[in-house]
């Protein structure tokens, strides 16, 4: 693996792309695998009102089974967090609980696609829309994972996409007033495939989907200067990446490429700085092992 390489940024919308599967759509009720290389990006944008608000408290891991994760999450629940970011790699999940307000919610995990669609329609009966969507292997064996909202909003859930179609998906929920909200890469490395979420919203976004690092680290470049940050960094069963963009009021650092134990030295490190995760995705990459890709936010 290539050193990690760090690039300061100063920030000051973004015009990318936007973009059969199993989809499912709700309106709100009347009323060969390269090494992916260690990157780092930084960039810092005047803060907005809510910097009066401070970093959250947090807790964050990585690598934790399924019963480790649901033990921890009751844990914190009791403590009034949430979870803010979920991510499956084979048997193991990382996420990240925050200490904020919201919806009433649901974490679950350990679901194929068909038993993941079946829990989501007894959701959405209770009025609850998919807010995060996490995914890991190929075919029939993918484990699926995911956030629940409580929330009266026009929503779409699609998975089983190759890049071609989730590009052609997104054109077509952009054009319905619906924006990006979570995006996952799963599948193999000759076969990936995406699944995401799209939430009625007028806010702005962008993606990007199969970059290598170097690419990717020249699109974060060039789209911070208009005022956006990679919400979600996306490592796919290939080595390439995913990204998805959203308007930042605040510094953040991102950085792609990492080891488990890179991970947990930059949460400590950017931790000290006052940072704090919003997101955190992992992916085996056959014959090179599991990476991880994080991005960290302060106002």
């Amino acid at each position: 693996m290539r050193g990690s390489i760090g690039v300061r940024r100063a920030l000051g919308a973004i015009a990318l792309a936007t973009g059969l599967a199993v989809s499912i759509t709700a309106v709100p009720a009347a009323a060969s695998a390269a090494v992916p290389a260690a990157v780092t990006v930084r960039a810092a944008l005047a803060p907005m009102s809510q910097a009066a608000l401070g970093r959250p408290a947090y807790y964050t891991y990585s690598g934790y089974s399924s019963a480790q994760h649901r033990k921890k999450g009751k844990q914190l629940e009791k403590k009034g967090y949430r979870p803010i970011s979920l991510s499956v790699t084979g048997s193991r999940l990382s996420a990240v609980w925050a200490k904020t307000g919201g919806p009433a919610w649901w974490c679950l995990d350990g679901f194929t696609a068909k038993t993941y669609e079946k829990e989501l329609k007894k959701l959405r009966k209770k009025g609850y829309v998919p807010a995060i969507i996490t995914a890991s292997g190929g075919g029939y064996g993918a484990a699926f994972a995911g956030v629940f909202e409580k929330r009266n909003i026009g929503w779409q859930v699609q998975w089983g996409m190759t890049g071609a179609q989730f590009k052609k998906t997104d054109k077509r929920q952009s054009g319905k007033g619906l924006a990006l909200v979570s995006l996952t890469a799963y599948g193999t490395a000759s076969d990936v495939r995406y699944a995401a979420i799209w939430h009625q919203s007028s806010a702005g976004y962008g993606w990007v989907t199969g970059h290598t690092s170097a690419k990717l680290t020249k699109v974060i470049k060039k789209n911070d200067k208009k005022g956006y940050f990679p919400k979600q960094v996306i490592v796919a069963p290939d080595g390439t990446y995913a990204a998805v963009f959203h308007r930042a009021a605040g510094q953040w650092w991102t950085q792609y490429g990492m080891t488990a134990s890179q991970l947990n030295k930059k949460h400590d490190s950017y931790g000290k700085k006052g940072y704090y995760p919003v997101s955190v995705d992992g992916e085996y990459v056959p014959r090179h092992g599991t990476y991880y890709a994080a991005t960290w936010y302060k106002y």
